[in-house]
């Protein structure tokens, strides 16, 4: 039996989640995490999209994009996952799969529920206890939102420091990191 073919409109942003195998760890060092972003950069110079956001995580990542052709968000995903899948055995002397499953991609249909994503996304360092203020997480966009032309969305640029203050206001949902 096939799976069900994804929803995969250009023009609309999507939230993406690839989490490793078992939920182990995607990162165990600094490298590990550098080379995935070069991967995300790799990709979209072949695949054109628009990163909106992301946060590299231990055991997951978290990515907002907006393809600009239909098909694009799975190629993208694709080529990011397998050069690092490539790159995670290489370096580990492992075999076999490094991601778990299919990855989960979620239209964002509506504009209004954009920044409530992309906050989610930022800020999960902080939820997993990993950081004190999200901003400190060096593996995520919102460490580059504050620096010239990194703002890509115009509400994000205007009122940087309300960013940073509406995405560390504690939350009831916030845990200690549990290997989510």
């Amino acid at each position: 039996m096939t799976r069900p073919l994804r929803f995969q409109e250009p023009g609309f942003p999507y939230h993406i989640v690839c989490r490793g195998v078992r939920r182990e760890r995607l990162f165990f060092c600094d490298r590990d995490y550098q080379r995935f972003q070069g991967f995300m950069m790799q990709a979209s110079l072949k695949i054109p999209i628009a990163e909106l956001g992301n946060c590299l995580m231990p055991n997951h990542v978290h990515i907002a994009i907006q393809p600009h052709e239909r098909g694009h968000l799975a190629k993208w995903v694709h080529r990011v996952t397998t050069m690092y899948a490539m790159y995670f055995n290489r370096t580990y002397g492992k075999q076999g799969h490094v991601f778990q499953g299919r990855y989960f991609s979620e239209p964002i249909l509506e504009e209004e529920d954009l920044p409530r994503v992309l906050q989610y996304i930022e800020r999960n360092p902080l939820a997993a206890g990993l950081v004190r203020r999200a901003e400190d997480w060096e593996w995520s966009s919102l460490r580059l939102r504050g620096a010239p032309n990194r703002a890509v969305l115009e509400y994000i640029a205007r009122d940087y420091p309300a960013w940073l203050e509406a995405i560390n206001a504690p939350r009831p949902s916030d845990a200690p990191y549990q290997g989510r």
